[in-house]
């Protein structure tokens, strides 16, 4: 046995670049689908985290079968006591992160926070690390922080018996009860808990969750549901529904604060399709190298059955090869997973907790079984084989041509690997630069002007009134005076976020309520991002008040209800006042994107809807920004002096909707590269080991007279015919998938012949630098010395 170790390491040193190129790619064989692997498995399995996963549903109401279902509270409409197969009932309220605040040791905190019945931890696992696991929410005072806010309050500080004060539409003291870690394929996000006893009133709207036991039907109680809220006379027309929360993530089914971590199905297949596209380039590499090793020594392999080796000594020598192959890979892959491992959580977004034992077991594991195709190969070959045959040249032959197959594989690959990339990267590139119908440059929001508690005595709500008056007046001056602001406005981003669903019917039309979005804005919101009126006015201090039953709508609602004279179109809301009191529309504006470019723009109704706790947009003067944001921040240090100072961009939130496209097209790119790189090296070592095969052909051709130029000309176009024919079958395949990608967007790109030039420039051009390398020196070779011995 230590005979056949000692050959398998001299034949490994003396193969140094077969060695190196086959460790190469049976690390990125192994280290890239198993890393695509954790994340495929990270997200189809995002919430199963919870016991209870399978039995949470989400109450969603209709308010009737045209329009979209909404998640809801569902208490509010029907008694579900008498369910049988409820169990129990969440109620949930979400503020975003500019609506809800902590204080400690007058240092505000802004978070996301949810207010949430005591039966919180009887739906959701999440891991508590700080304080103890039982009776959490129980307590009216109790408020339970995550991971990361904790960090951010208290640093490493034991944050759990701290007191801080809450201030939202309520106020109170609350005292940390536990610290818990939320997972990054956890479909809710939040910084920090609140119990909804703890305040007799909240002034957000609900969802509502339930918990159900085995003799759960949906349809049945979907029908029963819909009975019970149909028996109310405002209700009559509206259906009930449960969304399973198994769906959430991955369907997301709605534009939801609750939910605000969602996967997309697409993206997995498309990963999952790098992976396995990684892996059989790695594998056909790795077995194309051992191919070209065995083809090289395929004379003295028969000499040593000549001399008494069996077969079976020859296959433990290639086991032996593989163990070593996997050994090395396994220490190197392992090693660079440690230490890539920051780097790969951010580029996949995604946390790993995987034990280093672990890695290394199931790494060696996997490149044991990567190795077993040269294995399998390497005994067939030599089963089917007489050692007479073996030394013969048309073993070597039969060889060869395995050797070009599998390289066109490899090509064929790595082709539409470069061919996406090019496609997601145009994509990405044409989302994030195509006109949205509005201005979003050099636009900030600012939260200046907080809410304050509906709980407060009535002299301290006057008092509060009073101060936001002030403050809003201040803010408003400020702009007039200051030439480095040029504008201003109350409201929110033109995002999807700001939209709201709600039922809407023309008066007159002949469809019934259908659900549409909603957004609020001031008489000012259209001078600050420059939209276009087609029709009519935009709202207008001197015409319109706040709240007024009028509205502005676009191209799209305009088109949807079938307005032909808007100065007669009556539009009514089904929550506000219905049929009785209609809506005006006064103008209709040009279609803007405010939602992602995936979808089309749906319609929507804009209402001059202004509260003083409402974000500020401010539109920065352009060759004045650096003088605008001292301005800001000194305008916000007069209104809450002990607040941080904080904004967003426009700009920046509108490319943060591309976040997803961003990542995709940067992780196959990354395994774009990868796949050529080992492809590179497989075709390297081809024409090295052919070129040298054929260096006693190259000798005599340049006897009988043959040019340098037309033997380097013949070598190298001995290899690339391949890679032409890799690309006659790769790209048909790129360019479908691609297509059938892009069939998900609403705008996209059409792909011209730009990428498909640009791919076979580049596939062919880098497999000519890496062919003539190796052709030009044999063909130069003087042909004394490759003929010396014949």
């Amino acid at each position: 046995m230590s005979y056949h170790f000692k050959f398998a390491y001299r034949q490994l040193l003396k193969n140094k670049l077969i060695f190196f190129g086959s460790v190469f790619s049976l690390i990125m064989g192994v280290l890239c689908p198993y890393i695509i692997f954790l994340w495929v498995q990270s997200e189809v399995t995002a919430d199963q985290f919870h016991a209870e996963y399978d039995n949470i549903h989400i109450v969603a109401i209709q308010q009737n079968v045209m329009a979209k279902p909404r998640p809801t509270m569902a208490t509010n409409s029907v008694d579900l006591s008498g369910y049988a197969e409820v169990e129990k009932t969440l109620a949930t309220r979400t503020y975003s992160d500019n609506e809800i605040k902590l204080i400690f040791k007058d240092a505000e905190f802004f978070g996301k926070g949810m207010v949430v019945d005591s039966t919180f931890f009887d739906f959701f696992d999440f891991k508590i690390i700080q304080g103890e696991s039982t009776n959490l929410l129980h307590s009216p005072s109790h408020v339970i922080l995550t991971e990361g806010f904790a960090q951010k309050m208290f640093g490493d500080k034991m944050a759990v018996g701290e007191v801080v004060k809450l201030e939202a539409d309520n106020e109170g003291l609350y005292t940390v009860a536990a610290v818990l870690k939320i997972p990054s394929n956890s479909s809710i996000q939040f910084d920090f808990l609140v119990p909804t006893h703890s305040q007799k009133f909240w002034g957000r709207m609900g969802v509502e969750l339930l918990l159900v036991n085995d003799s759960f039907d949906k349809a049945r109680f979907e029908e029963r549901f819909t009975t019970d809220i149909q028996s109310n006379p405002r209700s009559s027309e509206s259906v009930g529904s449960l969304f399973p929360f198994s769906d959430i993530y991955l369907e997301n089914p709605f534009n939801h604060s609750l939910f605000t971590r969602s996967g997309d199905r697409n993206n997995i297949y498309v990963i999952s399709i790098i992976a396995l596209i990684i892996l059989a380039v790695s594998l056909v590499n790795f077995t194309n190298l051992q191919i070209t090793k065995i083809s090289a020594h395929i004379k003295s392999i028969s000499i040593k059955m000549i001399n008494g080796a069996s077969k079976a000594d020859l296959l433990i020598e290639a086991f032996i090869v593989n163990i070593i192959y996997a050994v090395f890979a396994t220490m190197i892959g392992v090693l660079l997973l440690y230490y890539s491992k920051s780097y790969l959580e951010n580029l996949l977004d995604k946390k790993f907790d995987i034990e280093f034992f672990t890695q290394l077991a199931t790494f060696f594991l996997i490149s044991i079984a990567f190795t077993s195709a040269t294995l399998l190969y390497s005994a067939r070959q030599l089963s089917s084989s007489k050692t007479s045959l073996l030394l013969k040249q048309s073993s070597i032959g039969k060889i060869g041509l395995a050797k070009k197959g599998v390289t066109v594989v490899q090509f064929v690959c790595a082709i539409v690997l470069m061919f996406s990339s090019l496609v997601i990267y145009q994509q990405f590139k044409y989302l994030t630069t195509k006109d949205l119908g509005y201005d979003s440059s050099d636009i900030v929001s600012i939260k200046l002007i907080d809410e304050y508690s509906f709980s407060l005595p009535r002299e301290e709500i006057i008092k509060k009134r009073s101060e936001q008056k002030r403050d809003f007046q201040l803010v408003h001056s400020t702009v007039a005076s200051d030439p480095s602001l040029m504008g201003l406005s109350q409201g929110e981003m033109p995002l999807a976020e700001a939209a709201y669903p709600m039922s809407w019917k023309l008066l007159g039309g002949q469809d019934d309520y259908t659900t549409n979005n909603l957004m609020s804005v001031d008489p000012a919101y259209s001078q600050l991002l420059k939209l276009e009126m087609l029709e009519g006015r935009f709202f207008s201090d001197s015409l319109d008040q706040n709240r007024d039953y009028k509205l502005v709508i676009n191209e799209a609602a305009k088109a949807y209800f079938n307005i032909q004279n808007i100065g007669e179109a009556r539009i009514a809301n089904k929550s506000w006042g219905e049929e009785e009191e209609p809506f005006t529309v006064i103008g209709v504006v040009k279609d803007f994107h405010y939602e992602h470019l995936s979808k089309k723009i749906q319609p929507l109704m804009l209402m001059y809807m202004q509260n003083n706790e409402n974000n500020f947009l401010f539109r920065l003067n352009p060759n004045r920004v650096e003088e605008a944001m001292v301005s800001l921040e000194r305008l916000n240090g007069q209104i809450n002096p002990e607040k941080l100072f904080e904004y967003t961009s426009l700009q920046n939130e509108v490319q943060l909707q591309y976040e997803k496209e961003k990542r995709l097209s940067v992780i196959i790119l990354v395994f774009t590269s990868v796949a050529f790189i080992i492809s590179i090296i497989g075709l390297f070592t081809l024409s090295l080991y052919d070129t040298q095969r054929r260096v006693k052909e190259v000798g005599v051709r340049r006897v009988l007279g043959a040019s340098v130029k037309s033997l380097v000309s013949l070598l190298t176009f001995s290899f690339i015919k391949w890679v032409f024919l890799a690309l006659i079958i790769g790209l048909p395949i790129a360019y479908i998938g691609a297509d059938v990608w892009l069939s998900d967007f609403a705008n996209r790109i059409d792909i011209g012949w730009g990428i498909l030039v640009i791919t076979c420039i580049s596939v062919i051009a880098i497999a000519f630098l890496t062919v003539v390398s190796q052709t030009v020196i044999a063909a130069r070779k003087n042909p004394v010395d490759s003929l010396r011995y014949e």
